[in-house]
């Protein structure tokens, strides 16, 4: 019996454009590879043991009181074998299990595209984003370490060739923040926009929170805080010398997030350097030699930009009203003029 894991393979086998990828997690992009889509595959069959079984069944039990219900995978359920697709906008939702947490999602997916638009100032296109979400994550694993082998195992990955770009995942308790992360990357790629990896991982950061929760990251600020007080945040241009997600620690992250965070929302005017030099990246196609220099911007901007940044997340960490943007024009900004909405 052929696995609709197979069939999923040979409609992409049929894209005309999928010879390389290259896979972005969590920001970075690792080395290029021979898509394995265009080698023959035998049929994957779903594990058989008792141990697998055991596993699925109750993985399956907790699934079904959190948005979806599991199916037997010979259950035919459309000619393409997924238990359920769904179409909304740009993206394409394949899922090995009936999701009944399907307006929810589409809503995240629906937000979080616009938000990363409008806020970036992204051209917008209407090119196809994959999903693929899985019911468990053993179901997960076994089809990447089937059609992916080489790459490294995550929760989440967004992969892109030169046909559509597939963004992998599996049902869990913080899965909406996964898609928040990991559709920030598909929509810059598709933008056109080749991002240094520190920068492209702090807006995945900044962007998979919640619309309410973006402001205040509650795991990160107090830290971030500290490390203001002390001048020890990491200079974007350390934080540049970072090229490989593998180098990437969770302060790594973390100080790229603060960065982004400083821009967005400190006033208007770091605003507009973020936008003016992700739109610099556009118009180069990865040209970094045309690109100005983000760090040195802020410095011409901000001479004493060690105190702005102690004093943006102080107020950050200490302020409690609903987040909103600076307003246009303002040089200096209140602690609610800084804030998202």
């Amino acid at each position: 019996m052929v696995s609709f894991q197979d069939r999923w393979a040979k409609m992409l086998l049929r894209t005309p454009l999928a010879f390389v990828i290259g896979l972005a997690i969590h920001g970075g992009v690792i080395a290029q590879q021979s898509d394995p889509f265009v080698q023959q595959r035998s049929s994957i069959q779903k594990p058989s043991n008792a141990k697998n079984d055991s596993t699925s069944a109750t993985t399956g039990a907790a699934s079904a009181a959190n948005g979806k219900t599991p199916v037997s995978r010979g259950e035919q359920i459309n000619p393409n074998g997924w238990a359920h697709e769904v179409a909304s906008g740009r993206f394409r939702i394949h899922c090995d299990f009936r999701l009944t947490a399907e307006q929810a999602l589409l809503r995240e997916l629906s937000e979080i595209s616009e938000d990363v638009t409008s806020l970036l100032k992204l051209p917008k296109t209407s090119e196809t984003i994959h999903i693929v979400l899985f019911a468990t994550e053993a179901e997960y694993r076994r089809y990447m370490e089937n059609y992916f082998p080489t790459l490294p195992r995550r929760r989440a990955l967004f992969i892109q060739d030169r046909g559509p770009g597939m963004l992998f995942t599996h049902w869990h308790q913080n899965v909406a923040s996964d898609l928040r992360h990991e559709v920030t990357h598909a929509l810059l790629n598709r933008a056109g926009i080749s991002l240094p990896l520190w920068l492209d991982e702090g807006l995945a950061e900044y962007f998979e929170r919640k619309r309410g929760e973006r402001f205040l990251r509650q795991d990160y600020v107090p830290s971030v805080v500290k490390l203001t007080e002390s001048h020890s945040v990491p200079t974007i241009h350390i934080l540049e010398r970072k090229s490989q997600v593998s180098n990437l620690s969770n302060a790594d992250y973390r100080d790229s997030w603060a960065w982004v965070h400083f821009m967005i929302h400190r006033s208007s005017k770091t605003r507009s350097i973020l936008i003016r030099y992700l739109q610099e990246t556009l118009a180069h196609r990865g040209d970094s030699a045309g690109i100005f220099d983000l760090q040195r911007a802020l410095w011409d901007e901000f001479p004493d930009l060690h105190m702005q940044l102690q004093e943006h997340f102080s107020q950050v960490l200490a302020s409690s009203d609903e987040p909103r943007l600076a307003k246009k024009g303002s040089s200096k900004t209140s602690p609610r003029e800084k804030q998202l909405r």
